[in-house]
């Protein structure tokens, strides 16, 4: 396991916009899981408790690129940069603390956070263990509730990482598995294609079908925006 803030010092888009943080900012999610793991990140997430709009455009005019509002109303805005293109993420907490928020995230390996200003990473709910475990753990069955999406994004998640789901978490799928059919056919798309962009990413239809998931809930015509069952 890789010391998270050492990797993320050497990470070249990182080490350009470092000095643009501040003490209400936080590296959050999937960007943390990689550097722990020794990876680059292809994307970041960052919560500000600051000023969403004006982080953002700091860090757009240090890239030379430009921000644009994700959801304005749920303030999350985000930063495209090219060759290769990086997403980054820059949103309000959705809780009055930094370990609050973690908490309404989908899995422990996704619910860690790193503070710039002191490079001290936060892990309220497990995720560093659970990565040395190869272990994919709901946070709570009430996130799956939250966005039935989050059962195919474990599974997802096990054939990215080649992580084994804990007992607890593999029942809780099952349980919401039908939920699926309730869930938007472009976020279900969008998941299903990160999957098969994968090596050996056509498993996750054989996994679906192991967890008691709808392999095709809905379909969507996104060109003519028609919707089928």
């Amino acid at each position: 396991m890789h010391a998270p803030w050492t990797a993320a010092f050497h990470d070249p888009l990182l080490k350009r916009i470092a000095k643009l943080f501040t003490p209400d900012d936080y590296l959050v999610g999937g960007c943390v899981r990689d550097f722990c793991l020794g990876v680059p990140p292809a994307d970041f997430d960052i919560v500000s408790f600051g000023d969403v709009w004006q982080l953002a455009g700091k860090i757009a005019l240090c890239l030379e690129s430009h921000a644009f509002w994700m959801d304005k109303t749920r303030a999350i805005a985000r930063i495209a940069t090219g060759g290769p293109p990086i997403k980054i993420d820059v949103c309000a907490p959705k809780a009055a603390t930094i370990a609050a928020d973690l908490a309404e995230r989908d899995i422990t390996i996704n619910a860690m956070a790193l503070h710039p200003a002191s490079q001290e990473l936060i892990d309220p709910l497990g995720g560093l263990a659970d990565l040395d475990q190869r272990r994919i753990r709901v946070i709570a069955e009430k996130n799956l509730a939250d966005d039935p999406l989050r059962v195919l994004r474990c599974l997802r998640f096990a054939l990215q990482l080649k992580f084994r789901l804990s007992e607890e978490t593999s029942s809780a799928l099952r349980r919401h598995a039908p939920s699926l059919n309730a869930v938007a056919p472009e976020r279900i798309k969008q998941e299903l294609d990160a999957a098969l962009a994968l090596s050996g990413g056509a498993r996750i239809f054989e996994l679906m079908q192991s967890y008691g998931l709808p392999l095709f809930p809905q379909y969507v015509d996104i060109d003519q925006g028609e919707h089928h069952r």
